[in-house]
This record gives structure tokens, C-alpha cells and sequence, in this order.
């Protein structure tokens, strides 16, 4: 459906809409506050911005009613005073929805309740829409101006009328709203109530002292517009306000002979007359108003015990499915009939009491369980630190016999070298002696033996 009174006609254009811009929307559509949370801890992502729909995170939360987003939001500065596509600000959309709850939020937070949209409306003009008594309470209370009017001349009042919201008609009159004030046609909140066949808001109108007699620019009355809406009861009241009018019109100006009413009536002085009359009059409106009030409480009333009823209703339902609950383990004997919720909600208390005490206690046994853990984790890590150094003299003790075996294993490579080449030349010694010792034997003359074994006792380099 196209937007009406938008104020721009392409926002998706104005900023780029990311995956975290997505995430933080769908979390408030779900209303998953965990989600929400989640999403705002990154500070780059500013829940105002706008989608292609001209929807932002910060306004449908206004909107469902997440009092505790907008809370968040607002902490992560949040520019309160954004507006949508319609130049709706948050708070409009919470009294257009209904959701007293965030409206009361984002009053604490020092938003201007005279903010307006592009039609001019308040966020007064929307709480009468919705037809919310209690926004309107909350906004009236923080300075609203209550005679407010948009592009069209209408009030609070006026919207409320159109729309059949007798309370809030009250409520905006006992707060001090214009009851004649009209609209660029000239048309009153009574007029329009009229039309519409309030009888609530007509009864509340004329009890706070609407002009029954003011007459629009096409020149009808509150009469007229009651007639074509076709209630009886509307134009009934209507005509008993223009009699009593009359009445007190016949008394101010004088009576049918065109001679002076006191003078007719009675030869008492004319100045006792006007006191009489005058008190008269002020006892009237304050019958009319005490009326006003009347009904207004007696509504009030009337939704209070319907509230109350429907509570009711809820808490007998819980409590039967409490005490079903403790049938099944035998807890609710001797409580049945009259007056038996009193002993079954006084034995939930008691095991309320005992799992907080429960709770309790296994808080002090984890938090007692730490502490040794970590008195344990202390000395097993002294422990580990000693071993490590122990550990670590090892090492240095194993390296240093490394060096040594490997010192003395190249002083045993370098005997070995000496003892093979000893072995060698001895076995070359002992071939030759072997041969020579072999000519000694077949030798001739012992001249030859004495050569030989001198040559033998040279070549050994032992000389004789």
C-alpha cells in the first residue's frame, strides 16, 4: 500500500542496509532481547536506520511495545528524536500502537512530547487514535500541548471524538483540553461525536460545557449531524442540553413579555436575584462536571473490575493446575473446598524457600569448591616449577657427560689409529723374521748365521 504524507520518497537510497542492520530487526521482530543485546554490543551499528520499507529496528521496537530494546538502544545513543518515512518519531509510534509502557520509557528519556509528524499530529493526537487513555495520562502529565491542532484544525480531542473513544474524550477534557474549540470547517469535538453516535464522548462533552448551540460553517448543529447518525439516545441528550440552555438564557436575559425577570417574578431587589441566579448557575456546572466525573470513574470502574475478573479467572486456573500438580506427589490433602488456596499457595512459598535455600547452597559449595581447586592448582604448579628445575639440572648434567664420553671417544678412535699401526708393522716384522729365520735354516756356514742374525738384531734396532 503507498505510504501517505511521507516526507522521503527514497530512503533505502540514503544509507546502505547491512547484515547486522538485518540481524538487530529480525531480533526485535522476534523480540528476542538476548539478540538484541548481542547485536548492540558491535558500536558500529545504529539501530535508526532506515530500511527499504522505512521501517527501523528502534521504532518497531516502539511500536510492539520492547520497552527494555528501546532502553538498551537509548544507552547505546540512539538519536531519540529520529523520525521514519512519515517523520514519525518513536514516540509517536508507541501512542499510535497502544504501548503506555514505552511511551513512559522514552518520556524519561527527555523526549519533547510536542513533536510532530508530517501531518502535524502529536503523539497525543495518535494515543487519542488508539483510543489509549493511559499514553494519554503520561503525555498530558509531561506538557503536551493538548489543544494541539494538525493541517486540518483538529485536536486530540477531535480525533478521539471521530474515533468513539468516550474515555479519552474525558480524560482530555478533566485534563483542561478546549471542549468548543473547531476545525477549519468549523466543526466542534461535539459535532463530531455527534456524527458518530457517541453517546460517552457526548455524555463526557456536555458535561465539561460544550456549546450545544454552535453551529458549523455549513450551518448545522450537534443536533443535526446526531440525527443523521441515527441515535436517538444522542439526540435526546442534545435537546435536554439546548432546553436547560434556554432555560438558563430565559433566566440571564428576562422572560416572554419583554419585561425585566425580576420584575415579573418577584419585588425582592434585583441584586438579591443576581446572587440567587448566579449561585444557581455555579451549582449547575458543578453538578455538570461532578457528572462528568461521575461517569468517567464509573467507567473506569466498570474496566477495573472486568480487569479484576479476568485475573481472577487466570489465578483460579493457575491454581488449579497447581494444586493438580501437587496431587500427583500428595501434597494438597486436607486443602480442598473453600479456602483450600490459601494452604496451597503457602506450600508453593514454603518450596520456594527451599530451592532459594538449595540455590544457596550450592553457591557456597561451588564458590568453596573454587577455592580448594584452586589451592590444589597453586601447589601442583610449585611442584611442577621444582621439578622443572630439576628437570633442567638434569639436562645440563646429561649434556656435560655427553661432551665428556664424547671427548674420550676420540681419544680411544686416535689409540686405535696408534695400536693398528703397531699391530701392522709388527706383522710386517714377523713375515720378514719368519723368512729369514727359514734361510737361516739352510743356510752353509755359521759365518753366514752370524750375518744373518746381526742383520736381524739391526733391522729390529737393538744392535748387539
Amino acid at each position: 500500500m503507498k505510504k501517505l504524507f511521507s516526507c522521503s520518497s527514497s530512503p533505502a537510497a540514503v544509507e546502505r542496509w547491512g547484515r547486522d542492520d538485518q540481524k538487530l530487526l529480525s531480533a526485535v521482530d522476534r523480540r528476542d532481547v538476548g539478540m538484541v543485546s548481542a547485536v548492540l554490543s558491535r558500536r558500529t551499528i545504529r539501530p535508526t536506520k532506515l530500511d527499504e520499507q522505512g521501517r527501523s529496528s528502534f521504532h518497531l521496537a516502539a511500536s510492539k511495545g520492547i520497552a527494555e530494546c528501546l532502553d538498551m538502544m537509548l544507552a547505546h545513543g540512539t538519536d531519540s528524536q529520529a523520525r521514519d518515512t512519515e517523520g514519525c518519531s518513536a514516540l509517536h509510534l508507541a501512542a499510535k500502537h497502544g504501548q503506555p509502557e514505552c511511551v513512559k520509557t522514552l518520556l524519561q528519556h527527555n523526549i519533547p512530547a510536542d513533536l510532530t509528524d508530517c501531518q502535524g499530529w502529536t503523539a497525543l493526537h495518535y494515543a487519542a487514535l488508539a483510543g489509549c487513555a493511559a499514553s494519554v495520562a503520561l503525555l498530558c502529565g509531561q506538557g503536551a500541548p493538548i489543544d494541539s491542532t494538525d493541517r486540518a484544525g483538529r485536536t486530540a480531542l477531535m480525533i478521539a471524538a471521530r474515533e468513539r473513544q468516550g474515555v479519552v474524550c474525558a480524560e482530555l477534557a478533566r485534563r483542561g483540553a478546549d471542549v468548543n474549540t473547531t476545525d477549519h470547517q468549523e466543526r466542534s469535538a461535539l459535532m463530531v461525536a455527534s456524527q458518530r453516535g457517541c453517546v460517552e464522548a457526548v455524555r463526557a462533552l456536555l458535561a465539561f460545557g460544550a456549546d450545544v448551540r454552535r453551529v458549523d460553517s455549513l450551518g448545522e448543529d450537534a443536533v443535526h449531524y446526531a440525527t443523521q447518525s441515527g441515535s436517538e439516545e444522542v439526540v435526546t441528550m442534545l435537546k435536554n442540553a439546548q432546553k436547560n440552555t434556554g432555560s438558563e438564557m430565559l433566566h440571564s436575559d428576562g422572560n416572554e413579555s419583554g419585561q425585566p425577570f425580576e420584575a415579573a417574578v418577584s419585588p425582592e431587589p434585583a441584586h438579591w436575584e443576581s446572587e440567587r441566579r448566579e449561585r444557581y448557575e455555579t451549582e449547575q456546572r458543578e453538578i455538570e462536571r461532578l457528572q462528568g466525573e461521575l461517569s468517567l470513574k464509573s467507567q473506569e470502574s466498570e474496566s477495573l473490575k472486568r480487569e479484576t475478573e479476568a485475573l481472577r479467572g487466570r489465578l483460579k486456573k493457575q491454581t488449579k493446575a497447581l494444586r493438580l500438580l501437587f496431587d500427583t506427589e500428595g501434597e494438597t490433602e486436607g486443602v480442598e473446598g473453600e479456602g483450600g488456596d490459601g494452604p496451597l499457595l503457602d506450600r508453593l512459598a514454603s518450596l520456594l524457600r527451599e530451592k532459594r535455600a538449595r540455590e544457596d547452597g550450592w553457591r557456597l559449595d561451588q564458590r568453596n569448591g573454587k577455592m580448594e581447586a584452586e589451592g590444589k592448582m597453586k601447589k601442583e604448579r610449585a611442584s611442577v616449577e621444582v621439578d622443572a628445575l630439576r628437570l633442567e639440572g638434569a639436562l645440563e648434567a646429561k649434556e656435560s657427560a655427553e661432551r665428556r664420553v664424547s671427548e674420550i671417544e676420540g681419544h680411544l678412535d686416535n689409540m686405535r689409529a696408534v695400536l693398528s699401526q703397531y699391530e701392522t708393522r709388527k706383522r710386517v716384522q714377523s713375515c720378514v723374521i719368519e723368512d729369514l729365520e727359514t734361510q737361516v735354516g739352510t743356510g752353509s756356514s755359521l759365518g753366514d748365521q752370524e750375518g744373518v742374525s746381526h742383520w736381524l738384531w739391526s733391522s729390529r734396532g737393538l744392535g748387539r
